[in-house]
């Protein structure tokens, strides 16, 4: 088990708890996403950066496929959306109490 620190989002970091699945995307291995999962949360949140939690996920991959300061991003999923809209920010309108989809 391999564990990698990730700062949280502060707001979206009450929607995670330790043993929730994420995914590590290790930079230069795009197309190489390996499951993780939350290991541990730091209890407060750091104000260094900007109030974001610290947390710990750990994944399996031996430490020797690694390099030492290699950046990766972490994603954890924190809610679904069944039948959402998925399209550009704006190409939803706001007309009086409703919103729409813009036509092209």
């Amino acid at each position: 088990m391999t564990l990698i620190e990730a700062y949280l989002d502060q707001r979206l970091a009450g929607n995670i708890r330790a043993g929730q699945t994420a995914t590590v995307i290790l930079r230069g291995r795009a197309k190489e996403p390996i499951p993780g999962v939350v290991y541990r949360i730091r209890p407060q949140a750091d104000p260094r950066c900007g109030g974001d939690e610290l947390s710990r996920i750990s994944f399996p991959l031996p430490p020797a496929q690694l390099q030492i300061g290699q950046w990766a991003d972490i994603y954890v999923q924190v809610s679904q959306t069944k039948n959402a809209f998925a399209g550009p920010e704006n190409g939803v309108m706001t007309m009086g109490d409703g919103r729409y989809v813009s036509g092209g």
